[in-house]
């Protein structure tokens, strides 16, 4: 029995200690390396190897380095931009990988803070998760415009999804808390007109209110107002207008 016991514990001590060839060693210094084509090959040994998310040290490189690269000046690299973009990709599947297995609380933080477009599969499918919904209320009054605005912009996603569905885990959080919400919405719809939670959350507004919110944001066009903001608010509008069956 004991012979056994210390068999299996070598099997494990391998299978823990070395993923694809790579030990843990060699595994983080790859994604810790300034060559953004090896931090993918490091990701995507992650991602071929299950086992090695059961490592503590490679979960905690990871999701530190996706907190770096989110708030780092990645998206800037334009001439490697489409490279950087697929490593970026993978590397927030990895820790949507962490969140979900370890139910880690910076995992998620992160995946909340993380860049990805709205209306996507993957942000339908995070605001239908209850932990990115509890940190998303939390950082939806954070200091940092860009942390307000990723948080904004998954709270109204969720709640226009709430609306029509009134299914799935996350929704028993966010119904009851659907006035909140707007209001959120309606606060940082009057912030700087240049800040991105401004943007995002006129586009909130346009996803989850109702036809009471088109006077408030025809309230929000001034005669100095940028083109832009005005084509924004004039497109929630629209959406709210489409969703009532109002005449445009």
């Amino acid at each position: 029995m004991l012979s056994t016991f210390k068999s299996l514990l070598l099997v494990s001590v391998f299978i823990t200690d070395t993923y694809a060839g790579e030990n843990t060693q060699s595994l983080v210094q790859k994604l810790h390396s300034p060559d953004v084509s090896v931090r993918t090959l490091g990701v995507q040994i992650v991602l071929n190897n299950h086992l090695s998310l059961k490592d503590s040290i490679i979960r905690s490189t990871l999701v530190k380095l996706a907190e770096s690269e989110t708030n780092g000046s990645g998206w800037g690299e334009q001439e490697e931009f489409p490279v950087y973009q697929n490593y970026y990709g993978l590397l927030i599947r990895t820790v949507q990988n962490i969140a979900v297995q370890f139910h880690s609380d910076e995992a998620w933080d992160q995946l909340v803070l993380s860049h990805y477009n709205d209306e996507t599969d993957f942000s339908k499918w995070l605001a239908g998760q209850p932990e990115a919904i509890n940190r998303s209320f939390y950082f939806a009054s954070d200091q940092s415009d860009v942390f307000r605005s990723r948080a904004v912009a998954l709270l109204a996603t969720g709640l226009a999804i709430c609306q029509v569905t009134r299914q799935g885990e996350a929704c028993s959080s966010i119904i009851p808390k659907s006035a909140q919400i707007l209001n959120l919405l309606r606060e940082n719809s009057l912030g700087v007109e240049t800040s991105s939670t401004r943007a995002e959350s006129v586009w909130g507004l346009g996803i989850c209110g109702g036809k009471e919110e088109l006077p408030f944001l025809e309230s929000l066009i001034k005669p100095d107002s940028n083109p832009w903001f005005v084509m924004s608010v004039h497109r929630a509008e629209k959406r709210i207008k489409d969703r009532s069956k109002l005449p445009g």
